[in-house]
């Protein structure tokens, strides 16, 4: 994640294996749900 979004407006995010363990953390407690696909 290379911008700054607002997560207000997003119930969801879909990453790659490449995002951080914290930043995970910190959008799951801001109320996003966090998918993880991998290759």
């Amino acid at each position: 994640l290379h911008k700054i979004i607002d997560t207000q407006r997003i119930d969801m995010i879909i990453v790659d294996e490449g995002i951080p363990a914290d930043s995970l953390e910190g959008l799951r407690k801001a109320g996003v749900e966090v998918i993880l696909v991998g290759e």
